[in-house]
């Protein structure tokens, strides 16, 4: 799409700054004059990326849940449609976390958990078939079978009260003040007018309107994923981004960890794919290629009218749980319950799970070597945060500090990838520019000036920035979206192999490692085989990958999976799995899913690539037919602005939910203040980049600030 690339919103400027409606204005001509947006001056490519991302807030946000809601609640785990119920507990815990008891005749579970809440009780419990108790604080470790509480409710025979000796346990989701005040561990509690919105196992929300989002099985292998897999994303050749570093890569999977995670497929109904005859895995997997399902929603009914929806097994806050964990047994597991710290070993670094060989942390699915820096470098960050806080208020406890030390590690996190990591991958000036205005609301002064030269003034209410305004929901409760999960398919920035250098010469060091033995249980094995100061560099220097056809990682398309991650150890094909995924979570193919947005859509091969050879490539893999162009394939095929990492696609689907983040968080938005953070937390925070990250929680590599001094931002690749 080299020819009038751009978005097509409503050309209406009522109640608009004049200012950006003049910019809109010339924005007008310049596409009809056949322009690419990218190539418009730079004020007036700020100012598109400015109007698409507000129109797309409007109008590109749909939540998955029915309207209106089902009146009776369902035994499920869903915090919207669900009941609440959290397990079976010993009824000593009543005991021991002071549970008060309520005098309820009869009893029923509802009862019981719309008692706890008027009373302001974020937890009811039920046992005897009887007695309704209501607490602030319960242990997982208390949880039993199920079994134990078959006792039947005094007021309603068909529902199960608790036991003898073991209570039956519900969330009432009332938030305690304690509650707002620091982020919770599965996420409620965020949004207080929807307290369950954005927590774990709330539904992935739509990016296009539900009537779009069913999948159809008829064309799950239409064309052939594998086919395609092979013949359009199988890596040639390493391609490489000059100025991209592995930190960047490893960034994006630390990141994607924090935001979402459609848990363990399941292996009912397997989706079994036929393989051709001269395809390398026939013999491998026995003729068919055979995929684990996505975990199907707990709530769904047969009658149920909706495409499919799935959860998120993780919180789709902004929040650290990557390295908090978003349940409690995962969050006990990686606390010391110290002077508020994260566990770390006597080597200073995460312990190891000892059946797996991987870093006990918040989140260690598809692990590598990237993720096990990233995850020990941000929990040293969380204990000198503690450090810092304790200075500061010695009489704090340690969950204080614990909670205080989590709220600025996570803003500093969200800054690193906002100002950064992003402004990296789109090495743009028009993006770096735009950065300033969306964190600062502010112009920088070459952009005041070239307005100023232009006799075009900007109120400053034009351009709020998310930090001390309240949360912006645009009517759509939060969530991450299935189509944010495709776009950020990024598996080709990977190298297959990585080449240890010294930090010392710039020289290999001899110790070279291909993908399957940098990850999962063999990623610590590179820290044991390899000076840290060679480690830091190596990803400091080497190159990440381009997202463009033909540089999908060979190993990925090879991979035995551990038996700890699948529940069984097998060969699996990531490339087809990611063109398969988007299809089974009905996700809509390229043309269709730009058509929603109301971007424009190629009629030709041509129009899609600037590339005749990739054009060719494509209409023979998709048998001339440019509407079956998947998303993946559509997005690493075309054209892009210069210096962008990514496509056009995806870059318009993160105007919208890149800003949709920050604008809907209250610890990010109208609660980023000192009373939760604290004046020298604030600072922390401001005063944070990743390359102050690195050089204060490795003190002890003496060439890190050289390697970085003559780099800007720390996902450029340093100095050899």
């Amino acid at each position: 799409m080299r020819e009038g690339l751009f978005y097509r919103w409503p050309l209406t400027v009522a109640n608009m700054d004049p200012g950006l409606a003049y910019l809109l204005h010339l924005i007008r001509i310049y596409l009809l004059r056949g322009h690419v947006w990218w190539h418009m001056p730079l004020v007036l490519t700020m100012a598109y990326t400015l109007f698409v991302r507000e129109r797309l807030l409007d109008n590109a946000l749909f939540d998955s849940y029915p309207s209106p809601l089902p009146r009776i609640k369902r035994r499920c785990n869903d915090p919207v449609l669900g009941d609440g119920y959290i397990g079976c507990f010993e009824a000593s815990m009543l005991t021991d976390y002071g549970f008060d008891e309520q005098f309820l005749a009869p009893v029923t579970p509802k009862d019981c958990i719309a008692r706890c809440k008027t009373n302001m009780f974020p937890y009811a419990a039920l046992q005897k078939g009887k007695s309704c108790y209501c607490g602030m604080w319960y242990e997982s470790e208390k949880k039993v079978k199920e079994c134990k509480c078959r006792k039947k409710c005094k007021g309603n025979k068909k529902k199960r009260c608790g036991g003898a000796h073991h209570a039956s346990l519900y969330n009432t989701y009332f938030c305690t003040e304690i509650m707002k005040a620091a982020r919770t561990i599965d996420g409620t509690c965020n949004d207080l007018n929807n307290t369950a919105a954005g927590s774990r196992f709330y539904r992935f929300g739509r990016n296009v309107p539900l009537k779009y989002a069913h999948s159809n099985p008829g064309n799950l292998f239409k064309p052939d994923p594998r086919i395609l897999a092979r013949k359009l994303l199988k890596r040639k050749n390493f391609l490489e981004v000059p100025w991209l570093n592995l930190f960047a890569v490893a960034w994006v999977q630390f990141m994607v960890h924090d935001w979402f995670d459609h848990g363990t497929p399941v292996k009912e109904n397997r989706i079994k794919l036929p393989l051709q005859k001269d395809d390398p895995l026939r013999k491998k997997m026995g003729g068919y290629m055979k995929v684990d399902r996505t975990k199907p929603d707990t709530c769904r009914t047969k009658d149920d009218s909706l495409p499919p929806a799935y959860q998120n097994d993780v919180t789709h806050w902004w929040d650290g749980s990557q390295l908090y964990g978003s349940d409690k047994e995962t969050h006990a597991l990686v606390r010391s319950f110290a002077h508020g710290k994260l566990k770390v070993g006597d080597d200073g670094l995460l312990p190891v799970d000892s059946k797996s060989n991987i870093d006990i942390t918040g989140f260690s699915k598809n692990w590598w070597i990237g993720l096990s820096i990233l995850h020990n470098l941000f929990t040293r960050e969380h204990n000198l945060i503690c450090d810092m806080l304790a200075k500061k208020h010695p009489d704090w406890t340690d969950e204080q500090l614990f909670q205080t030390a989590r709220l600025i590690n996570t803003a500093q996190i969200v800054q690193i990838h906002t100002l950064e990591w992003t402004g990296a991958i789109l090495n743009t000036e028009f993006l770096h520019e735009s950065q300033i205005g969306q964190w600062f609301g502010t112009l920088s002064p070459k952009v005041m000036k070239i307005l100023k030269d232009m006799n075009v003034t900007i109120g400053s209410s034009s351009l709020p920035s998310h930090r001390g305004n309240p949360p912006d929901y645009r009517g759509v409760p939060f969530s991450l979206t299935e189509e944010f999960v495709s776009v950020y398919r990024m598996h080709s920035l990977l190298p297959d192999t990585i080449a240890v250098r010294q930090m010392d010469s710039g020289q290999p060091n001899g110790n070279k490692y291909n993908l399957p033995e940098y990850s999962f249980g063999k990623a610590r094995r590179v820290f044991d085989d390899n000076e840290l100061d060679d480690v830091l560099f190596t990803f400091g220097v080497e190159k990440s990958g381009q997202l463009v056809l033909h540089n999908f990682p060979t190993s990925l398309m090879e991979l035995r999976i551990p038996r700890h991650q699948a529940g069984g150890r097998r060969l699996v094909d990531l490339a087809t799995i990611d063109i398969l995924r988007d299809r089974e979570r009905g996700v809509p193919r390229y043309n269709q899913f730009r058509r929603l947005l109301n971007l424009t859509t190629p009629d030709t091969f041509e129009k899609l690539t600037n590339d005749t050879v990739t054009a060719a490539e494509l209409r023979e893999a998709y048998n001339g037919n440019i509407e079956d162009v998947d998303l993946l394939i559509g997005s690493l095929a075309e054209a892009r602005p210069p210096g962008f990492g990514f496509g056009d696609t995806p870059f318009h689907l993160f105007l919208c939910m890149a800003n949709r983040r920050l604008r809907t968080d209250r610890f990010l938005t109208i609660d980023y203040k000192e009373e939760y953070y604290t004046k020298e937390g604030l600072e922390w925070v401001e005063n944070s980049t990743m390359k102050k990250v690195l050089l204060r929680n490795f003190p002890e590599v003496d060439g890190l600030n050289s390697a970085m001094q003559n780099v800007t931002n720390a996902f450029y690749v340093w100095n050899k």
